[in-house]
């Protein structure tokens, strides 16, 4: 099970999307929250944050809360990795913007940053995707990078005997 203070960081989180959600949804800037994204060929979702219309424009919504030391790097430019799901996400829905909204919790801050869906990534996340389904077909463990088992990020690899049989 998960301990108190665990599930209580797991219930800020998911009472501040609730919140924003409303808050959206009050000045007429959601159109839909908890977006199903769904590609029924490859048997595999997901869901968005959300959906909104900002001057004219539909975007995905990507919502987050966090401390102050990580709101320092998420002030200044969305992470990465919401980048790269949310590039994905918006990508397969044909939406070509992402507004991301990050909260501190420590002091209630909050970043916005709204930007274009980084194709480079959506690419890569179905490329990446498209392999681990390959390897499930073939039933085989879905490698990276590693030619052989003596290859640098082999040998550092706790799945390495099952890679290298």
């Amino acid at each position: 099970g998960i301990d108190g203070r665990v599930q209580m960081i797991f219930d800020q989180g998911h009472w501040f999307h609730s919140y924003i959600q409303s808050a959206l949804h009050r000045a007429g800037i959601l159109i839909q929250a908890e977006v199903p994204v769904v590609d029924k060929k490859r048997r595999i979702g997901g869901r968005m944050d959300g959906k909104v219309k900002w001057k004219g424009e539909i975007m995905a919504l990507e919502v987050k809360t966090m401390n102050s030391f990580r709101f320092a790097k998420g002030k200044i430019t969305p992470f990465e990795d919401n980048v790269f799901q949310n590039s994905f996400y918006a990508d397969h829905l044909g939406i070509e913007k992402i507004l991301f909204l990050y909260f501190n919790k420590d002091t209630s801050e909050l970043a916005v940053h709204i930007k274009p869906v980084n194709k480079v990534f959506a690419k890569l996340a179905n490329e990446k995707i498209d392999h681990v389904l390959e390897s499930v077909k073939t039933d085989t463990i879905p490698r990276r990078s590693c030619r052989s088992a003596s290859s640098e990020k082999a040998i550092s690899c706790p799945f390495r005997t099952l890679c290298f049989k």
